[in-house]
C-alpha cells in the first residue's frame, strides 16, 4: 500500500545518504587542489533533497489522489537505492591515500554516472508536482523559497503555475481584456509583413534573431467565417500567452515569442495568424525529427549510430511535453515527427555529444491546430492527406462521405498520436515511406498496420517499449479506456522514465 509516510521516509533516507557522500568528499579532498565538480553536484543534490524533506509533510501527501502519491513514490524509490549504493561503496574507503589521481580516474567516472542518475530522477520529480493540487504546489514552492538555489525544480513548478494562472485568467475575462495582458507578445505589422508563408514550421530571421515560425490554419469550411477567425484569434492569444511562460529545457516545449496577423497582401485567408518561437540560448540550429529519420548513408541504409537509450530518452521527452500541455487543459492535436525539433546544447557539444551518436534535446512545436479544452472541436487536424491523417485516431478520421459526426477531441487522441510517433521512432524510418501500406487504406486499417509494426519491434526495441507503444495505440479500445478523472499520460510518462533510465 502506498503511504505518505513511505514517501517521506524515502526522501529523508535519500537525503541522509547524499549528505554522507558529500561528507566523504570533504574528508578526502585535498584543499590544495580544485574542488571536484562531482562534489559540487552531489552538494546540490543533497540541498534539494533536504529542502524537499522539509517542505513536504504527511498531511500534504494525504490530500493527494492515489495515482499522484503512487507516482511520487515510484520516483523517489529510484533515487533511494542509488544514493544508498554510492554511500555504502564510498564508506569502504577510510583513508586519504585512496584519493590519488590514478584511482580517481576509475572511481570518478563511476560516481559521475551514479550522480547523473540521481540528478535525473530528482529533476523528474517536477512531473509529479505538475499534477499536484494547486495548494500543494503553492506549499512546496513557498517552503523551498522562490530564490532557492534549486532553481531547476522551483522554476519548473512556478512556470507551470504561471501557465495555469494564465489559463484561469482567460476563463474569467473577455477578449478585449486578453489583448491587454501582454502587448509585447504581438509582433509589429512592419516586421510581420516581412514573413513569408510556409506550409510547415521553419526558421526565420526577425530583427536579427533566428525564430521558428508556424501558421495557424483555418479549415476550408471556415475560411470566410468571421466567427471562426475571431475564435482562432482568441485561441492564438491564449496559446502564445501561456507558452511564453514555459521552461524549454525542462518541459521540452518551445517558448513563444510573438504572434502576428499575416499580411493581407498575401491573399491567404486560410492562414490568418502566425506564431514565433524561440529556442533556448546556446543550442545548435534545430533539425526536424522527420528530416533526421529520412537521412540515409551512401548505400541507402538508415543512419543508426546512436544507442537505443537515446531513442527511449527522446520518447520520454516528447511524452513529458504532452504531460505539461494536458496539465493546463490544452490539446496539441498535431503530435508527429514533423513537429518535433532536435537540437544540441553547447555544453553537450563541448563534451563530444553530437549527432549521429547523440540525438540531443527534443522540443515539441506544431501548435497550428491545437486548442484549449473549452474551445470548439473541428476535426481539422486530420486534413492534409494520408501522411498527416495516419497520426490521428481512426475516430477522428471521419471521411467526407460519412454521415457520422466527428467525436470531440480528447487527451487520449494526443496519446494515440504519441503511439504512432513511437512506432516511427522505433523503426527509425518515416511512416510516409510506406505508401503501399497507408495511402489507400482506411483509418481503421492504419491503426491495424501500426499495431503490427509495433509488434515487429520486440526484437530490436524490447518488450517494454512495444507494450508502451501499443498502450498508446489502444488507448481508446473498449478494454483499454482509462478511468474517468485519471490522466492517462501520467502513467505513460513514468513508465517511459523508467525505461529510459534502465538502459543508460
Amino acid at each position: 500500500m502506498v503511504t505518505g509516510f513511505a514517501v517521506l521516509g524515502a526522501i529523508s533516507s535519500s537525503y541522509s545518504f547524499t549528505k554522507d557522500i558529500v561528507a566523504f568528499f570533504k574528508r578526502v579532498h585535498d584543499a590544495k587542489t580544485a574542488i571536484p565538480n562531482i562534489m559540487l553536484r552531489f552538494e546540490n543534490d543533497a540541498l534539494l533533497l533536504e529542502h524537499l524533506a522539509m517542505s513536504i509533510d504527511e498531511t500534504m501527501l494525504e490530500h493527494l489522489d492515489i495515482e499522484s502519491l503512487s507516482h511520487l513514490q515510484r520516483v523517489v524509490s529510484h533515487i533511494l537505492p542509488i544514493t544508498q549504493d554510492v554511500s555504502v561503496r564510498l564508506n569502504r574507503y577510510k583513508t586519504n591515500n585512496f584519493w590519488d589521481r590514478s584511482k580517481w580516474a576509475v572511481v570518478g567516472k563511476d560516481l559521475k554516472s551514479s550522480e547523473e542518475d540521481i540528478n535525473d530522477w530528482i529533476k523528474r520529480l517536477q512531473t509529479c508536482f505538475v499534477l499536484f493540487p494547486t495548494k500543494a504546489k503553492n506549499d512546496i514552492v513557498s517552503a523551498l523559497g522562490r530564490n532557492s538555489n534549486n532553481s531547476t525544480l522551483i522554476e519548473a513548478v512556478t512556470a507551470q503555475q504561471r501557465m495555469e494562472s494564465r489559463i484561469s485568467k482567460f476563463r474569467e475575462i473577455g477578449y478585449q481584456q486578453m489583448k491587454d495582458l501582454d502587448p509585447s507578445l504581438q509582433l509589429s505589422t512592419e516586421l510581420s509583413a516581412t514573413i513569408e508563408l510556409s506550409s510547415q514550421a521553419r526558421m526565420s530571421t526577425i530583427s536579427g534573431r533566428q525564430l521558428l515560425v508556424e501558421f495557424k490554419k483555418l479549415t476550408p469550411a471556415s475560411v470566410h467565417s468571421e466567427t471562426a477567425t475571431k475564435e482562432m484569434e482568441e485561441e492564438v492569444v491564449k496559446l502564445v500567452s501561456v507558452l511564453s511562460a514555459v521552461r524549454p529545457t525542462d518541459m521540452f516545449l518551445l517558448r513563444t515569442k510573438y504572434f502576428f496577423a499575416t499580411n493581407p497582401k498575401l491573399k491567404q485567408p486560410s492562414v490568418p495568424f502566425g506564431i514565433l518561437y524561440e529556442f533556448p540560448p546556446k543550442y545548435s540550429p534545430p533539425s526536424r525529427l522527420i528530416d533526421i529519420v529520412r537521412q540515409t548513408g551512401p548505400n541507402g541504409s538508415r543512419i543508426l549510430k546512436h544507442s537505443l537509450d537515446q531513442r527511449f530518452e527522446l520518447v520520454r521527452q516528447i511524452s513529458t511535453a504532452i504531460l505539461f500541455i494536458h496539465s493546463i487543459g490544452w490539446f496539441h492535436k498535431g503530435i508527429r515527427s514533423s513537429n518535433i525539433f532536435l537540437a544540441h546544447s553547447k555544453e553537450a557539444t563541448d563534451l563530444g555529444r553530437k549527432y549521429p551518436e547523440y540525438l540531443g534535446a527534443s522540443f515539441l512545436a506544431g501548435f497550428d491546430y491545437s486548442r484549449s479544452e473549452a474551445a470548439r472541436s473541428t476535426g481539422d487536424e486530420a486534413e492534409g492527406g494520408w501522411k498527416r491523417a495516419l497520426y490521428q485516431h481512426p475516430e477522428r478520421n471521419i471521411t467526407a462521405e460519412s454521415e457520422d459526426p466527428v467525436p470531440e477531441y480528447i487527451a487520449e487522441h494526443d496519446i494515440y498520436s504519441l503511439g504512432v510517433t513511437m512506432v516511427e521512432i522505433g523503426r527509425w524510418k518515416p511512416l510516409e515511406s510506406y505508401p503501399q501500406l497507408f495511402q489507400d487504406a482506411s483509418p481503421a486499417k492504419h491503426k491495424e498496420v501500426l499495431e503490427e509494426m509495433a509488434e515487429g519491434l520486440r526484437v530490436t526495441l524490447g518488450r517494454r517499449y512495444v507494450e508502451l507503444a501499443l498502450r498508446c495505440l489502444r488507448i481508446l479500445d473498449a478494454d483499454s479506456r482509462p478511468l474517468l478523472g485519471s490522466p492517462a499520460i501520467r502513467s505513460i510518462v513514468l513508465d517511459l522514465e523508467e525505461l529510459a533510465s534502465s538502459t543508460k
